[in-house]
């Protein structure tokens, strides 16, 4: 891995870049699965690529005396080499569009994630502060636990979102220590969808459509220092505070978090016996 600002990251990070993460369009629909590492980096999220239907090998010529043979595999993304245009390709002298090799266009990778939002029964929030190790916002405060379903049967099931609450049920336990038997998939409310992409720094980025989790339970905490640097249950005016903390330069807290305090958290803090109201599975909010 020569890509990348690779200085703060710790071996356990490093090695998680290589999980293969869910692709999908702007509806939220499978279409691929790329590695964590290209899905964050800000290089891909801005370019244009192509998903791969079928397996291909394709001749083209960058001058009239060198020759390449690029290997595409099926349900892969690439970036489309600087030798093919961006809406043709040329195979032995021949240009083809796309669509005849089984290529689907989309713009910007867009990857699967998840956002868990934990109150204790006294309607505190659980914050946690990421790990510095983390590739994405380090040191900063964030929702309870946020991450990936991965690329597999059992994470990408969709009904009820069952597969997203497995990937959060899973990474609740390994970020926080929750152990499994304390928190069931019935635990984990699905609320809705967002769609966003952020920047975290000049290498790494977000481009995502996250699942927004709800869980109101009281739960045991054995935090992994490599993954969570603190945790702290905070009310709403606790919360508040901190806030305008960062505003000061005091306190971070991750572009996702912002969104979801903004159009989402206090609302729903008023409401924690009745989320009915706000459970709106099949909407995907364009931030």
């Amino acid at each position: 891995m020569s890509e990348g600002n690779w200085g703060h990251l710790d071996k356990n990070q490093i090695q998680r870049l290589e999980e293969m993460l869910i692709v999908v369009d702007e509806n939220d629909q499978v279409i691929g699965a790329e590695t964590k590492m290209n899905c964050h980096l800000n290089k891909n999220i801005e370019k244009d690529l192509y998903l791969v239907t079928q397996n291909l090998k394709i001749a083209t010529k960058k001058s009239s005396e060198e020759r390449n043979d690029t290997s595409l595999k099926s349900g892969r993304t690439y970036n489309i080499p600087h030798l093919y245009s961006p809406t043709s390709i040329k195979m032995k002298g021949t240009v083809f569009s796309p669509a005849f090799f089984g290529f689907k266009t989309f713009h910007r990778l867009l990857h699967r994630g998840f956002s868990v939002v934990l109150f204790s029964t006294e309607n505190k929030l659980l914050l946690q502060k990421r790990a510095d190790t983390k590739y994405t916002f380090p040191g900063s405060f964030s929702d309870s636990c946020s991450s990936h379903p991965l690329y597999n049967p059992l994470e990408m099931e969709e009904r009820d979102a069952i597969g997203v609450k497995r990937a959060a049920q899973r990474r609740l336990h390994a970020e926080l220590g929750i152990p499994l038997e304390q928190l069931s998939l019935d635990d984990i409310t699905f609320v809705s969808r967002m769609h966003y992409k952020l920047q975290s720094d000049e290498i790494w980025g977000e481009h995502e459509i996250g699942y927004l989790l709800f869980v109101r339970k009281d739960v045991t905490l054995m935090p992994d220092a490599a993954e969570v640097k603190d945790c702290i249950y905070v009310t709403k005016e606790e919360l508040e505070d901190l806030l305008k903390q960062e505003a000061k330069n005091k306190v971070k807290f991750s572009g996702w978090f912002h969104i979801i305090a903004k159009f989402f958290l206090f609302e729903v803090w008023d409401n924690l016996n009745d989320l009915n109201k706000f459970l709106k599975p099949d909407k995907i909010y364009r931030i």
